[in-house]
């Protein structure tokens, strides 16, 4: 779809949505004018948000979690092959001008944790990034071909972002914990969307509540008059950015696949460490006998 006519469903919405968008009247072409403008500068500082305002054929909240049809699907982590999770991927022929970005976001994932991507080649499941409105993806792992979908307007950040989404976690706003540390304006909310902001009961880990997060909303997502819909009570030097993993993010990840190294998820020893164990309890074992004069050596 070509980004004029994305702009323009994307104006219609948001008239629809009680976005303030008078009658026409001598000055037609500047309203049009400047709501065109502002539904362009929307589409970029929001494109989350833009598949479930613009797609009518999805179930979709909070702007990019599509829901499943089928309430059985499994909503968890991919599963490891040989000790090892590399997720299969396809990139929809639609999407071929944008690999880099997709090669870039799952870069920024295998670089910092255990889970890594590798091309498809008969693996039943994969991740298939396919061309729509917006930015959306399943949470967690569904089983079969899993769609993420890649709008004109998706950076590397929101791919990244998605594939986070795909692999097990939810926005970052929705923590019970969130009023500790923003607060949502409800007053600047898009008719109908209050419950994107809903917050929900799910695992933390016992990380620390993270603004910096890539899985973090923006300040104006679903804004519905340019006005913040969520402002920070703490100070931080930035909220729902979208060009890096923070510390948080990487750690997440590392303990919802207990990759090495992660304390208490890491249960199970390598063979590498059980080796190490037995040759030091060997020498130990020998230094004592040698102490008592049991042997000598």
């Amino acid at each position: 779809m070509s980004l004029s006519r994305l702009i323009f469903l994307f104006c219609m919405s948001m008239c629809i949505g009680h976005v303030q968008c008078g009658p026409v009247s001598n000055h037609g072409n500047e309203v049009f004018g400047d709501l065109y403008a502002n539904a362009i500068n929307y589409a970029q500082e929001n494109t989350e948000t833009l598949e479930e305002i613009l797609a009518f054929d999805k179930a979709i909240i909070e702007g990019d979690i599509i829901m499943p049809s089928d309430r059985n699907a499994v909503d968890a982590v991919w599963p490891a092959v040989n000790g090892t999770v590399s997720v299969a991927f396809v990139i929809h022929p639609d999407l071929v001008h944008m690999t880099n970005s997709m090669l870039k976001a799952m870069d920024m994932v295998s670089e910092h944790t255990c889970v890594s991507f590798h091309k498809r080649s008969t693996e039943p499941d994969y991740m298939l990034f396919y061309p729509r409105k917006g930015c959306a993806s399943y949470v967690g792992y569904q089983g079969g071909e899993q769609k993420l979908y890649i709008g004109p307007t998706c950076t590397f950040g929101n791919v990244a972002h998605e594939i986070l989404h795909a692999l097990g976690f939810h926005h970052e706003h929705t923590r019970l914990d969130r009023n500790e540390h923003i607060q949502v304006i409800e007053n600047n909310i898009q008719t109908g969307k209050d419950s994107n902001f809903d917050m929900k009961d799910g695992k933390t880990f016992g990380i620390p509540y993270d603004t910096s997060s890539i899985m973090h909303y923006g300040g104006r997502f679903f804004s519905k008059n340019g006005l913040p819909t969520i402002t920070l009570l703490k100070h931080s030097s930035e909220m729902g950015q979208r060009t890096h993993l923070t510390p948080q993010d990487m750690k997440r990840i590392r303990v919802l696949y207990q990759c090495a190294g992660t304390g208490e998820m890491d249960h199970k020893p390598s063979k590498e460490k059980e080796e190490r164990f037995l040759k030091m309890f060997g020498r130990l074992k020998k230094l004592y006998l040698r102490v008592n004069g049991t042997i000598t050596l």
